[in-house]
């Protein structure tokens, strides 16, 4: 399932990904009833926010619950009490999620983007146990408090460059944009240690990324409104890998004082990684903080906008 791997370099997890069956009804033996009222299923369901009263009947009736997927992708369970979610995470040996991944719905190959596939497999977000806890720590020093401090500068002054701007385009301004959207990727961008030149590349990449998902539950509604977005993000793909290889071989030739040099140089097992564990590892970090926190600034001030009396205590 996978494109051809130094032997000297530690084997990739998508080897052995167990590929989606397509079913409609779970192996084992539901012991609680299938609740209706919510589809867990559809992306389209939380467009109208959290089922947080739906969250409590499934703890309550249902803690550990099978949903019926959309084809062609399985239907999946949904466990919602405390301890039987601590029980799942502490047993990867039975529930794993480098045997099927997070994402859960794995598709077979089909050469349009199996390199992005094999990068999110063998993410860090996507490994059991050892391997999961050796790469993290290998990773670990840039995300102590020691190496944040050493971030606070540059951090602060490109904060107030962004609030000065804000405050120019005022009284009114698309804070997500001007703001929300800049700072998370420039301190990404800071810890990897992405060259400047480099980062406009990173910001058009990520936004395409973030698309893809979209463009695969809703094509006629992505159609509509990005029509060019399949014809390029083929030439996106290929750009990015591209760049990853080209910098991790730097980065391993001429080390330097940055996370980009600690991925491309980590190794399990005293094997170096494959570049799907490159790929998976950089683009991780820069596509998961940045939608994060880009995600929590704007409704950080979106709810400050809704209720005033927590603005003026903030």
């Amino acid at each position: 399932m996978n494109q051809p791997q130094n032997p000297e370099h530690y084997p990739s997890v998508s080897d052995d990904i167990l590929v989606d069956t397509g079913a409609v009804d779970p192996v084992y033996q539901e012991i609680y009833q299938r609740l209706k009222g919510f589809d867990l299923g559809s992306t389209n369901a939380w467009t109208r926010g959290q089922p947080f009263d739906y969250y409590k009947r499934m703890r309550d009736e249902s803690p550990v619950m099978w949903t019926q997927g959309r084809k062609p992708t399985s239907g999946f369970w949904s466990v919602s009490r405390y301890d039987d979610v601590k029980h799942v995470e502490l047993n990867p040996d039975i529930f794993s999620s480098q045997r099927g991944s997070m994402n859960m719905a794995v598709l077979p190959p089909s050469g349009k983007a199996d390199r992005l596939m094999y990068a999110a497999h063998n993410s860090l977000i996507n490994l059991d146990a050892d391997i999961h806890r050796d790469l993290r720590i290998q990773q670990s020093e840039f995300f102590f408090p020691k190496y944040v401090e050493t971030l606070k500068e540059r951090v602060g002054a490109k904060i107030d460059e962004l609030l000065d701007n804000l405050e120019r385009q005022g009284p009114e301004v698309d804070f997500a944009k001007l703001f929300s959207t800049e700072l998370p990727m420039f301190t990404l961008c800071e810890m990897l240690g992405v060259d400047e030149e480099d980062r406009p590349n990173i910001i058009k990449w990520m936004h395409y990324l973030e698309l893809a998902p979209q463009f695969l539950t809703h094509p006629m509604r992505m159609f509509m409104a990005e029509p060019m977005f399949l014809f390029r993000f083929k030439g996106m793909l290929e750009d990015m890998f591209n760049y990853g290889e080209r910098v991790m071989a730097d980065r391993i030739k001429n080390p330097r004082q940055d996370l980009l040099t600690v991925i491309a140089n980590a190794t399990l097992d005293n094997k170096p990684l494959s570049q799907n564990y490159l790929d998976g590892s950089w683009l991780l970090i820069i596509f998961a903080g940045n939608d994060t926190t880009r995600n929590s600034l704007s409704g950080t001030i979106r709810l400050l906008t809704e209720f005033q009396d927590q603005r003026q205590n903030a």
